[in-house]
């Protein structure tokens, strides 16, 4: 009978143990999926970022080139503005 029961025994924590390892192999394919995803986020953060730095450059780019126009126009106006009073 104590065998019995100790063979009882070792069938329930084989079995035991057999349902943890099918649940970690379950939980490691799921957190490969979750890794994939991320990973396929993180790529179109990065481009997305780079299209908005591109837009950016492109915008300061701009504005120096518009600014010393800007400039010369407000000294105008100002020195106008002078030469009336």
């Amino acid at each position: 009978m104590p065998t019995d029961t100790r063979e009882t025994r070792m069938a329930h924590w084989e079995g035991a143990y057999e349902q943890i390892g099918k649940r970690l192999g379950t939980i490691g394919q799921r957190l490969t999926l979750v890794e994939g995803k991320l990973d396929g986020l993180r790529s179109d953060l990065d481009q997305r970022f780079e299209r908005v730095e591109a837009r950016f450059e492109r915008l300061e780019h701009s504005l120096r080139m518009r600014f010393p126009w800007v400039m010369g126009l407000m000294l105008s106006l100002w020195a106008l503005g002078l030469l009336r009073h």
